[in-house]
């Protein structure tokens, strides 16, 4: 059985419990602070449901963390030396290191260095309202970084472009070999240049060979990737109730 979700999305918060049973919640938090009401209910609520089962993954969506890229650096070969590039790569973004939970995705030799900076308040506070439920965290993981573990190795090799759609955006994670190369965020709300078909457009573009690029939910697909979508989610109403099914 699948193991049950709390999703932050940019605008709402997700629970899906593991018979896949869904709810969901405004919020009104900033991007790095939780909010404590919608944490408590979403938490209470997925607890009536797990029967003996107490563990819970939490997802962060595309807006709630920082990606961080790093050029390759000949003679940088230590973990050490590596974090420390990536620390000032995160600080070089105006946010301080020290509020955040930097996780990296260690690269092959030559290539460059991708990471994760998780707010640290953010993942407190979701812990502390699952531990006040009775639950508890058994992994904490960026949509993206969810996506990508789950679908990339259904991805051809070589670079590809995996899509998928929040309550607030469209992520795009580029992959090379069905590793984390970038990630793209692009609004909904986006006009001119930066609107979401445009950017799809683009991506079209930049990704032509056969099964190069894929979108995750099939019931909430862009036009301009009619015929990429994967069979991933079940097609509920809501993309973000999919995007928990597809990864799930």
């Amino acid at each position: 059985m699948a193991t049950a979700s709390l999703y932050i999305a940019g605008a709402h918060l997700y629970a899906r419990a593991a018979d896949s049973e869904a709810l969901q919640l405004p919020l009104g938090a900033t991007a790095d602070a939780p909010d404590p009401a919608a944490l408590a209910e979403a938490a209470g609520w997925l607890r009536s449901r797990q029967g003996r089962a107490k563990d819970v993954d939490l997802l962060l969506s595309s807006t709630r963390v920082r990606f961080v890229g790093v050029p390759w650096v000949m003679g940088t070969f230590s973990g050490a030396a590596i974090r420390r590039q990536a620390e000032q790569a995160l600080a070089a973004t105006g946010a301080d290191p020290a509020g955040y939970e930097l996780r990296i995705q260690w690269p092959r030799y030559g290539c460059p260095v991708f990471a994760v900076a998780y707010p640290r308040q953010l993942l407190a506070g979701a812990a502390e309202a699952i531990a006040a439920a009775g639950l508890g965290v058994r992994r904490s993981l960026a949509t993206a970084v969810a996506t990508a573990t789950r679908v990339g190795p259904q991805m051809p090799e070589g670079p590809g472009l995996l899509c998928f759609a929040e309550d607030d955006g469209i992520t795009g994670i580029h992959l090379d070999d069905g590793l984390i190369a970038d990630v793209e965020w692009v609004s909904h709300a986006g006009s001119g240049l930066d609107s979401v078909d445009v950017w799809c457009r683009r991506k079209r573009l930049e990704y032509p060979g056969e099964g190069q690029l894929r979108w995750l939910q099939p019931a909430h697909c862009p036009p301009p990737f009619e015929g990429h979508a994967t069979s991933q989610a079940n097609g509920s109403p809501s993309a973000c109730i999919d995007l928990l099914e597809a990864v799930a």
